[in-house]
């Protein structure tokens, strides 16, 4: 998975740069891929260029926004669940994987829910998630996940060959 930009990485490109720089230069200064400079500066440049602290504080805002994001989606779930009767949890184990909730009905079946903001590269590693979580569940004992869903903020529902549900909020209900 890609690690984001740090602050001093996003301050050298923004004093190479304004040192004159290619986008070459900097990639290969910062050992960074060139496609991931550009998108950085693409994303962040304003009519009078590349700001590095403006673009520090847009991740810490988009980070934030996604933490706001999977917190309404989750209340969202537990009230839907609540009419059915069904309850909603946390899953994480000690290799570090995780689902965002595991809504378990009364009849037993189970969904596993990753929430992601958007993007289709978080859309795909949500997708991931799921079918490692998948893979790692006793289904003997706890049964196969009756669906696998990756809530989005936009964009169309559909479903993958192997049966992940993407769906994006405004389609959910009890």
């Amino acid at each position: 998975m890609a690690q984001r930009l740090s602050s001093d990485e996003r301050a050298r490109i923004e004093a190479m740069r304004a040192a004159g720089s290619s986008v070459d230069d900097v990639a290969r200064h910062l050992g960074r891929h060139r496609s991931t400079v550009y998108r950085e500066l693409d994303r962040d440049s304003g009519g009078g260029g590349y700001d590095a602290r403006a673009a520090q504080a847009l991740g810490r805002d988009l980070e934030f926004m996604g933490m706001l994001f999977e917190s309404m989606a989750l209340r969202d779930q537990r009230v839907y669940a609540q009419a059915l009767d069904a309850r909603v949890c946390y899953y994480g184990d000690d290799t570090n994987l995780e689902a965002d909730a595991v809504i378990e009905g009364l009849d037993g079946q189970w969904a596993a829910v990753e929430v992601k903001l958007g993007g289709a590269a978080a859309t795909s590693a949500a997708m991931e998630s799921l079918r490692a979580v998948r893979s790692r569940i006793d289904t003997d004992r706890r049964g196969a996940p009756a669906r696998l869903i990756v809530v989005t903020a936009f964009g169309p529902g559909y479903q993958t060959d192997d049966g992940i549900a993407v769906v994006p909020l405004t389609a959910l209900k009890p």
